[in-house]
């Protein structure tokens, strides 16, 4: 049996990723939402049909090791 205490994953897909967008606009994600939320980006390529913060924040991501 699961703990009730435990939270599910955090995970960002197709079908959760606008609304897992407004919630980082709202800074609602801890820092490991964000950047499983950035490896989302990543993976997806949608980093290029973002505004420009999202690509800098992405690249500064890959640069520290975050994101890969």
């Amino acid at each position: 049996p699961q703990d009730p205490d435990l939270e599910p994953p955090f995970i960002v897909t197709d079908n959760n990723f606008l609304s897992v967008m407004i919630d980082y606009e709202l800074g609602d994600l801890d820092d490991e939402q964000v950047i499983t939320l950035f490896q989302y980006i990543h993976d997806n390529g949608k980093a290029e049909h973002l505004q420009g913060h999202y690509g800098r924040t992405l690249n500064y991501l890959i640069g520290v090791g975050y994101v890969r």
